[in-house]
């Protein structure tokens, strides 16, 4: 009996089996931040794509075909899909941000609406690891404008 009591008492071993339990955890944790982070810096990166179609249409004039030229070649993402279509539109100012109107038109202020420049990029992010419950992959997107000289 009292070998029994003796291991039960004793309690050498028990952090690595503590350990053992939490280990899963703490990987599926450290898994889930490297997820979310790289999710971050590619959200990044796609939105920086966008801004340098816009800074080529404001420097060079818009042409949709450079455009996505420029933003397919500003970053390493080779899955990067512009879309729609880089597009020109006009646009009043006002305080509350832009309003889309006919390029012909005149704004609230009598001023002529300035033309702008639109692009939208898409990328499809694909989780590290798949959990039950949530999708596999899940689609980044970013738009920049920018007003043509």
């Amino acid at each position: 009996m009292r070998p029994i009591v003796r291991a039960l008492r004793d309690a050498r071993g028990a952090s690595i089996v503590e350990f053992a339990i939490v280990l899963p955890f703490l990987i599926l944790c450290i898994a889930m931040l490297v997820d979310v982070g790289t999710g971050i810096s590619e959200q990044m990166r796609l939105k920086q794509a966008a801004q340098a179609g816009v800074n080529y249409a404001i420097d060079k004039g818009f042409d949709a075909d450079k455009i996505i030229e420029v933003v397919r070649s500003s970053t390493d993402q080779p899955d990067i899909v512009v879309s729609p279509a880089p597009s020109k539109f006009c646009a009043c100012a006002l305080e509350s941000g832009l309003t889309e109107q006919i390029c012909s038109a005149k704004c609230s202020s009598g001023n002529a609406p300035a033309e702008y420049v639109r692009v939208s990029t898409t990328f499809t992010h694909r989780r590290l690891i798949a959990l039950p419950g949530l999708d596999a992959s899940y689609t980044l997107v970013s738009e920049s404008r920018g007003r043509l000289k």
